[in-house]
Order: C-alpha cells, then sequence, then structure tokens
C-alpha cells in the first residue's frame, strides 16, 4: 500500500490519524504489516488544535511514564505533529519488521516510542480476552509482547541540519539485528532527560554490555560523542559488521587519543564476531593540517575479519597529510627510504577485501606499504583485492597514474585485483549502504514526487504465507 501526498495540505496533515483509526479498529490487519517506509521527511510543525480520540489518548497515557511526558504528546497529537502521531501509529504494527523513516532533527516522540515496553493489548487499551477473539489464532501469542518486539532492521535518515538524537531504544529491542543510521549526534539534551521530565527514556549507560542482538551497526555522517562510541560498541552481544563514516561537526575530535582508544576498546569485544569494519570518514570533514592522528593499531586478533575499509590516516596515524612535504619514490628499488611494513604489521590474517581511502593523506606511505603488502602475498592467502581511493582534486599535485601503473603490474603477478577511484562527488541519490553499497532503503525509480511531498509506503504481508 503507497500513500503519496504532500504534508502541507490541509487534507493531508492527518494522514497519520486516519492510518491509526483504521489499524485500532483492525488489529487483523495491523499485525499484517512487516514493513513501513516513511520518505522524505515528516514534521514536527503544528496546525489547528484537533481533539485527540479516547483510544489514542489512552495509548498515549499507557506509552508514558509520568505525567509531564502524558500531557506534552497529547498537546503535540492535537495540533497536528506528525513526529507525535507517528510514534502512536508505530505502536500499533506488532509484527512490523523493518522501519524506514526520514526524520526532522528535532524528533522526539518517534524516538521515545522505541523504547516502549508496554505489551500491545495495555497500548490498545483493551483486554486480553477481547484482543484474542479479533486476532486469527497464530497471532494471538501477540497480545502481551512489547511493541516493536519483532522490529529487525532500522534506517534513521536525517536530513535536518543539526542531526538527529540518538535513536538508543533500537538497541533493547529483542529481535532488532540491523540499523542504519544517518547523521545521528547525539542523545536528547540534558535537560529533556533528566528523571521529572522522562523517566522511561533509555540511555546507553543504562544497557548491560553485551545485552544487545544488534549484528549490523551503520553510521554514516555522524558525530556521537565519546561515551556514545564506546557504547554502541560495547551493548552488542556479537557484531559482525561495523560501518563507521565520521562527520560532520569538527572532525578533528575524532583522531584524538581518547576517541581513538574507545573505538578500538569496543572494537577489541567483537574479534571473533566481526567480519566486516570500515572506518572513514567524509571528503568535507578533513581534520586541520595541525592534528596529531592516532592509528587505530593492529587488526591481527580479529580472525573473522574479511572485509576492511580503513582511511590511511587510521593505519598510520601522525600528521593527516603528507602533501607536498615527502616527494620520494617508494617505488624506486633504489630509495634509500625504509621498507614501509605498517599496513603489513595490522591487517587481520584471513582479509579478503582490503580497501584503503583517503589516500592523498598518506600518498607516498600508502603507495610503499601496498608494494611491500603485494610482495608479502603468501602471508595472506586469503587476500584477493585491494582497492584505493583518492580525492581526484589530490591526483592533480601527484603521480598517482604513474604509481598505479607500477603497482598494478605488481598486483597482476601476484593475482589480486587493484583497482583505483579518483571522484569524491556526492551521489544525488541515497547511496548504497553496506560494505558494497548494495542495502537499498530509499525508493529509486519512479520516485516522481515534488520536494514538498512525501511517500508512505507500507507492505502488508499474509500472516498465512509468512506467519
Amino acid at each position: 500500500m503507497e500513500i503519496k501526498g504532500g504534508m502541507k495540505y490541509a487534507n493531508e496533515r492527518f494522514r497519520f490519524e486516519r492510518l491509526t483509526t483504521l489499524f485500532m479498529s483492525r488489529p487483523r490487519l495491523a499485525v499484517l504489516v512487516r514493513h513501513l517506509s516513511l520518505r522524505p521527511t515528516f514534521t514536527t510543525e503544528q496546525s489547528r488544535l484537533r481533539k485527540v480520540p479516547a483510544a489514542v489518548r489512552r495509548l498515549i497515557e499507557c506509552a508514558t511514564d509520568n505525567i509531564r511526558d502524558t500531557s506534552d504528546w497529547l498537546g503535540d497529537y492535537a495540533y497536528g505533529s506528525e513526529d507525535a502521531m507517528l510514534a502512536v501509529l508505530l505502536c500499533l504494527f506488532p509484527k512490523l519488521k523493518s522501519l524506514d523513516i526520514s526524520v526532522p532533527d528535532d524528533a522526539k516522540w518517534t524516538i521515545h516510542v522505541l523504547s516502549v515496553g508496554k505489551g500491545y493489548h495495555e497500548l490498545l487499551g483493551i483486554s486480553e480476552q477481547k484482543l484474542a477473539q479479533s486476532l486469527p489464532p497464530q497471532e494471538r501469542y501477540l497480545i502481551d509482547r512489547p511493541v516493536l518486539s519483532e522490529l529487525q532492521e532500522l534506517c534513521w535518515f536525517c536530513t535536518g541540519d543539526h542531526g538527529s538524537s540518538l535513536p538508543t531504544g533500537v538497541f533493547a529491542l529483542p529481535s532488532a539485528r540491523r540499523a542504519y543510521l544517518y547523521h545521528v549526534e547525539h542523545e536528547l539534551e540534558d535537560w529533556e532527560v533528566d528523571l521529572e521530565r522522562d523517566e522511561n527514556t533509555l540511555q546507553f549507560k543504562t544497557l548491560p554490555s553485551s545485552s544487545s542482538s544488534i549484528e549490523q551497526i551503520e553510521l554514516r555522517n555522524c558525530a556521537p560523542n565519546d561515551d556514545n562510541a564506546g557504547h554502541i560498541l560495547r551493548v552488542p552481544k556479537a557484531l559482525t559488521s561495523f560501518i563507521y563514516e565520521m562527520g560532520p561537526i569538527d572532525p578533528s575530535q575524532f583522531f584524538t587519543e581518547g576517541s581513538c582508544r574507545i573505538i578500538r576498546q569496543g572494537l577489541e569485544r567483537h574479534t571473533t564476531s566481526l567480519h566486516t569494519l570500515s572506518l572513514t570518514y567524509a571528503e568535507n570533514d578533513a581534520p586541520e593540517p595541525e592534528v596529531e592522528a592516532k592509528a587505530i593499531g593492529s587488526l591481527q586478533a580479529f580472525t573473522s575479519l574479511t572485509n576492511l575499509r580503513l582511511a590511511t590516516i587510521f593505519v598510520f596515524g601522525g600528521v593527516y597529510t603528507d602533501l607536498g612535504n615527502d616527494h620520494w619514490d617508494p617505488l624506486n628499488p633504489n630509495d634509500s627510504k625504509p621498507v614501509e611494513t605498517g599496513l603489513m604489521d595490522i591487517l587481520p590474517p584471513n582479509v579478503r577485501s582490503l580497501e584503503l581511502t583517503r589516500c592523498e593523506d598518506h600518498f607516498t606511505r600508502t603507495c610503499a606499504a601496498v608494494k611491500y603488502l603485494l610482495t608479502q602475498r603468501i602471508a595472506l592467502p586469503a587476500l584477493s583485492s585491494i582497492s584505493l581511493e583518492i580525492s581526484e582534486s589530490a591526483s592533480e599535485h601527484l603521480c598517482v597514474d604513474t604509481f598505479y601503473a607500477s603497482l598494478k603490474e605488481l598486483a597482476t603477478q601476484s593475482g589480486i585485483w587493484l583497482g583505483l577511484s579518483q571522484d569524491f562527488e556526492v551521489p544525488e541519490e541515497e547511496m548504497g549502504w553496506g560494505f558494497d553499497e548494495d542495502v537499498k532503503w530509499a525508493k529509486q525509480e519512479g520516485d516522481d514526487t515534488e520536494q514538498n511531498k512525501q511517500r508512505v509506503h507500507m507492505s502488508i504481508s499474509d500472516a498465512r504465507r509468512n506467519g
């Protein structure tokens, strides 16, 4: 089911309310919803005052633990805040498997609902017996299940200027496996999460270590503080994939010894499970030239790690760039510089795919390190591909083609595929997610909606076929 329309039109503003009425009155239909996608961003803007239906009022009262939050949520709903309305709607889908939403940077109630642990019948405000009569026999186990307890995937995409708060509640959902977060910077501000205002707000610090079922985390254009970065890695039981593109505020903070140590310590919890790791930063988020960066250190203990992508600054550390400062030729056998073993020394033993980004930060060292790596092929028998990425602007100042041709010849002799990318242009469409960018969330084709329009897409599965 796909519903289109601009949210600025009066007859469209309360579509969430109409959907809420429908699914509240028909639980048999609500349990069939498996996927909810809302693109582009909904709003927190308010319009004219409307009466809150009694059933919605009961749900909000049940989903909050203090009078102030109840009053605020009811008030936002009454004035047509889509954030408040969407949060109510999410409480009605006990078998929702995946959620894909684009959020404003001041979204609040949509974040809150991820942490609501109330049962389905409680939120609907009806007895267990009455709810059981309205559900198919195979779905009656949902009566007491907490809201969103079957959610497996979340794509949280913020396009606001300031970035969204961190949706920490997803890390406590029992079925959650994959979280894709874009432009997430912080948790709710302190004044919003004190005990008087919201006693039920779930904070990372309250979650036990190794308690989350999350296996794959992708942070793109994100800037969580050191504490939250540590919690993101501390809470999962066994991460298989961690992809972190740093940004957008003062990226220099990510290259400090403290931040690097926190990430490194967090990763060490997953040495036997992690098979994909990516640590990079966006082109426009380079640190200041005087920043002394810290390397990530050896990854040789990560025996399951097969896919690795690192910005070269995390390989070599030091001053972030040597452009224009170091003109020695690492491919010249008569060069007096020592052999560069820094890359070889950190690689995991079973790596298959290696990608080095921002090579201009340490161009000559990178070339020397790749050369040495190719001559030591026997030490990494699983390695099959190496990809180098360098900005097109930096290529103009470096003999990239010459270096690449020499390395390509050596790679061919070693039986390793070697690729070079010199284009950092930002695509107009949302990039794919995952290490190979093969995970698609945003609808790419046939989307002819205008800028001030948005799409609500629901995938409704037949319970008899999908259980």
